[in-house]
């Protein structure tokens, strides 16, 4: 009742939101797809999509809709809570005497005292305006957590086709800027990949993740979008006739998707290929094998097998991206990024710094000069940039991930929607292992994309039952 009574309350404009949640949110990430392709060759676009996600996390704190959380919500939010405040604490200026002391700094002292300068009270981040910039990056991935979270399973499965939608149409992009070549007037950034398809983006890799994450988000979402709830309780299947017929459909949306990623070329992404295929057949036309236990072991063991043979060949350099970087360049940056982190332990050189520092580490080196905006190892450029805190709040964040993923797959099958629960943690992974290749989670696009994962593979609220009366216009039905 007292629930009623607070809806009741929305203003007309609150309400119409309300009840346009679905499509709404549809048109959130579709926004970030499209502007937030590049991290650095899109500023302009960046800071419009970071304006919108300070918008749609205010009207969430301000409409009290973050007051249904449950233990997962909980978890994600501490430690993003705790990623935040590292970040504010190493803004903070100190004394030099303190600052003088941590590790690395001796440097930016020998500068000062060059100079004939007395030493100023500084911050941690040696490069403080960046780490505000990364900072702010925050926020997309956040508010699309939020907008996702309170979706139906059958709202989420129409935003996945969305997406999916998104995906063909940058897919068969990409194709035609490879056939106008390096010189195609259909690329968008000016710094991006000129001989390769990226589509939307400015890198392909980052291309590849979306594909990858799609396969078997799609091959889980049609099926369950076919079904049309009636009134009086009955179900029918809408315009094919079963849920079956859908199958056909996503498997051409993932052979699309395979010849994306076999354009691209990158070694990683077709290993990564593997599981992702997997997950698109056994979420598909084979999904009721997966009623059987030792079929769900048997799966499991080997997707798990091969994403530990992708994590061996990223560790020892045989990953060669086909972005311009040699699997023995890569190397080497990943090393130089880890020896130069270990001598800024453990506080780190500050969120956004990585371009700066590894320049003077590198020794001017010309691979720097050119590549390296970013370490092509968002693992290592975060244990230089967050130094120990990162590391823990990055393994503590994988633990839970893989721990999520893990009760997912062992679930009854029976269980509403588990075969697009299972699809984005299958994705979810297999982003994070990407990023040990690359660094797609420093774009908007695909940093909104892993939070729309996450949302999907938490349990949804249950103690806000649904309103009736709010009919969703993307589904007909109630929210």
């Amino acid at each position: 009742m007292m629930i009623m009574a607070h809806k009741s309350r929305l203003t007309p404009t609150a309400n119409w939101l309300e009840t346009r949640r679905t499509p709404l949110c549809a048109a959130w990430l579709l926004l970030c797809l499209v502007l937030g392709g590049a991290s650095n060759a899109g500023s302009l676009a960046n800071l419009v999509l970071q304006f919108g996600a300070a918008g749609i996390i205010a009207w969430h704190i301000l409409r009290g809709k973050m007051n249904s959380a449950g233990r997962d919500d909980v978890i994600l939010l501490t430690l993003l809570g705790a990623g935040v405040a590292w970040i504010v604490l190493t803004l903070i200026p100190l004394p030099p005497a303190l600052w003088i002391h941590l590790p690395g700094r001796g440097f930016v002292a020998e500068g000062y005292r060059l100079l004939g300068l007395d030493l100023p009270w500084l911050p941690i981040s040696l490069t403080d305006d960046r780490t505000v910039r990364s900072a702010l990056s925050l926020l997309v991935p956040v508010a699309t957590y939020l907008v996702v979270r309170p979706l139906a399973i059958r709202q989420r499965a129409w935003l996945a086709v969305v997406v999916a939608g998104f995906a063909v149409l940058s897919t068969a992009l990409g194709m035609a800027q490879l056939t106008g070549g390096e010189n195609s007037p259909l690329r968008i950034y000016s710094i991006t990949n000129r001989s390769d398809p990226v589509g939307l983006f400015a890198n392909a890799n980052h291309l590849a993740t979306m594909l990858l994450v799609m396969m078997p988000l799609i091959a889980a979402a049609l099926p369950i979008i076919s079904d049309r709830p009636l009134r009086g309780g009955k179900r029918t299947a809408r315009w094919t006739g079963s849920r079956l017929a859908w199958s056909p459909l996503a498997m051409l949306c993932v052979a699309l998707f395979l010849s994306g990623l076999a354009l691209i070329g990158s070694n990683a992404g077709l290993m990564l290929a593997v599981p992702s295929l997997a997950g698109a057949l056994f979420l598909g036309p084979l999904q009721p094998m997966l009623a059987k236990p030792f079929v769900r072991r048997t799966l499991g063991l080997g997707v798990a097998a091969v994403m530990a043979l992708a994590v061996a060949m990223i560790f020892t350099g045989q990953f060669q991206q086909k972005i311009g970087v040699s699997a023995t360049s890569r190397q080497m940056v990943t090393g130089t990024t880890l020896h130069t982190a270990g001598e800024y332990m453990p506080v780190g050189t500050g969120l956004g710094s990585f371009s700066a520092i590894y320049l003077k580490h590198s020794g001017g080196e010309k691979s720097a000069r050119e590549w390296m905006n970013h370490a092509h190892d968002d693992l290592a450029e975060v244990t230089l940039e967050l130094g120990a805190p990162g590391v823990i709040l990055m393994a503590l964040f994988a633990l839970w991930l893989l721990g999520r993923a893990w009760r997912v797959w062992l679930r009854d099958p029976r269980a509403e929607g588990l075969p697009l629960i299972r699809a984005a943690s299958l994705g979810a992974v297999i982003v994070g292992l990407h990023s040990m290749a690359d660094y797609p989670l420093r774009s908007a696009a695909i940093a909104a994309l892993f939070a729309m994962l996450l949302a999907l593979i938490v349990d949804r609220p249950t103690d806000q039952p649904a309103d009736p009366s709010r009919a969703d216009p993307f589904l007909g039905g109630p929210l």
